[in-house]
């Protein structure tokens, strides 16, 4: 028990744990934020949401874009250029570099 001294009243205060929560999950984020959070500049947010490959939705006046399918696109780059620089890697270690030319002037 916590005692709580308020001038010349004594009051004792008791702790009560807080009931466990879920932690919050973004569901929606504009698209400064999204922007911010993406690094990628709002007019390609924009391109990306007109091709479809982005969700997105109006709330009044505001566009937002639901962010589950924002973190999803950008996965889906870095396993793309995960999988690109992979495969550029095995293609050096397969064929040998050529030597280049000497520039020495003599």
């Amino acid at each position: 028990m916590t005692t709580l001294h308020l001038g010349r009243n004594r009051f004792d205060v008791r702790l009560l744990p807080m009931p466990e929560r879920p932690p919050l999950e973004t569901v929606s984020t504009t698209v400064p934020q999204a922007s911010k959070l993406s690094g990628l500049s709002r007019s390609t947010l924009y391109v990306l949401m007109s091709q479809g490959e982005i969700e997105s939705f109006k709330h009044g006046r505001r566009r937002l874009i639901y962010y589950p399918s924002l973190v999803a696109w950008v996965e889906a780059q870095v396993a793309e250029t995960t999988r690109t620089s992979q495969r550029e890697r095995l293609e050096d270690v397969k064929r040998p570099r050529r030597r280049q030319p000497s520039t020495a002037q003599k």
